[in-house]
């Protein structure tokens, strides 16, 4: 299990870095800067009985 774990930190952390850059790169350009992010509500989940627990989908909130 810890080598799946450590597998999918490795895009995390890359996907975190990357956004950081471009909000940085906003900030430098005199811009807002944006931040999409997973909204975490019940509206936002659906119950697989296949895997026998819930599931984020793909709807995300944009911040300024």
């Amino acid at each position: 299990m810890a080598r799946r774990t450590q597998s999918l930190k490795v895009p995390v952390v890359e996907r975190i870095k990357d956004n950081a850059a471009d909000v940085y790169k906003k900030i430098l350009a005199d811009q807002k800067p944006t931040m999409t992010t997973p909204i975490r509500t019940l509206s936002n989940v659906k119950y697989s009985p296949r895997k026998g627990h819930f599931e984020i989908q793909n709807r995300a909130k944009s911040e300024r």
